[in-house]
């Protein structure tokens, strides 16, 4: 069984859409905890009419993503947490989906399905349920590869992994990745590929906001402490571990995070920055740490000529996604 929490902040356009895509899942045992963290709009007025059984509304104070995700942690009936955004939708398996990862180990920690970024409401509707492939992943390799693995509307906690190590922190932006690598550095993961959770774009929601974050790159990094909030934690991890900066996929994990920031940094036009960044990648053999030295001697009209092409065929990407 699962418990289900959505934090919610002034979405009234779009909570009851999220709630409606929880109540019509063929997977029926679970509970849904929604934690109103001070909305000031209508978003509870569009919810009056809901009359579940399972639905609870709990409020408090605003006080951010993380102090709500938390107080639904902490409110949970069942072994298995499943978050959703106010603002973001699941189909009819999702539940489903995450049941039958559930069941390949008694073990794990963190499961997720696949995620999709749309602009459409009208989601696929499948009669006929058919699992996807699941499978064991290391996170910290496979995040290397598709930092957007996990995203949080597609995630399911263990509610061991709370009463172990807590929930999120406070910080606004990107306390979501942090919290994924603390838990994966303590229990096994495991995924699926079908897609069932979809993320809305353009609904001025955390995903937009954490996009907009990560494109205003502080001006100084000078240590790999400052990439991030999930990096930090590793940082803080190897003082108690020294052998965790060590390690391939640690190492594989923090130099793709360093390549984002580097790429956000020439498409914002400061490429001087972006290669005194470059200079913080962990050595390692591989096609991304390859890349830094490389970056570093390429001069800056050929750089901005790569940028340019990458910036049309990004806007080709976005008017498909449209």
């Amino acid at each position: 069984m699962f418990s289900v929490v959505i934090p919610l902040y002034n979405k009234e356009d779009f909570i009851l859409s999220t709630v409606e895509s929880v109540l019509g899942q063929n997977f029926t045992d679970f509970e849904l905890l929604i934690v109103d963290d001070g909305s000031v709009d209508g978003s509870l007025l569009a919810l009056k009419d809901i009359d579940d059984c399972r639905v609870r509304i709990l409020p408090q104070s605003n006080q951010g993503v993380g102090a709500a995700r938390n107080k639904g942690m902490a409110e949970a009936k069942y072994d298995w947490i499943a978050f959703l955004d106010a603002d973001d939708l699941w189909s009819i398996h999702h539940l489903n989906e995450l049941n039958e990862i559930t069941k390949i180990s008694s073990s794990l920690g963190m499961i997720a399905t696949g995620s999709l970024k749309t602009k459409n409401l009208n989601l696929p509707t499948a009669e006929q349920y058919e699992p996807g492939k699941i499978r064991l992943v290391d996170y910290f390799v496979e995040a290397s590869k598709k930092p957007e693995l996990i995203h949080t509307s597609c995630v399911a906690i263990n509610k061991k992994v709370f009463h172990d190590i807590g929930g999120f922190s406070d910080k606004g932006s990107g306390e979501d990745l942090e919290y994924w690598v603390k838990v994966a550095l303590s229990y096994p993961v495991a995924v699926s590929d079908k897609v069932t959770s979809y993320y809305l774009l353009g609904t001025g929601g955390i995903m937009d906001t954490q996009h907009k974050a990560r494109q205003k790159i502080p001006q100084v990094i000078s240590s790999i402490n400052d990439m991030s909030p999930a990096i930090s934690l590793l940082v803080k991890e190897s003082l108690k571990n020294p052998d965790i900066l060590k390690e391939k996929r640690i190492k594989k994990y923090i130099n793709s995070v360093l390549f984002s920031i580097v790429k956000v940094a020439v498409y914002n036009d400061n490429i001087f920055l972006a290669k005194g960044y470059s200079k913080l990648a962990l050595p390692q053999l591989n096609s991304t740490y390859i890349f830094f030295p490389i970056f570093r001697v390429t001069p800056n009209l050929i750089l901005n000529k790569i940028k340019n092409r990458y910036s049309k065929a990004k806007e080709v990407r976005e008017t498909l996604i449209d």
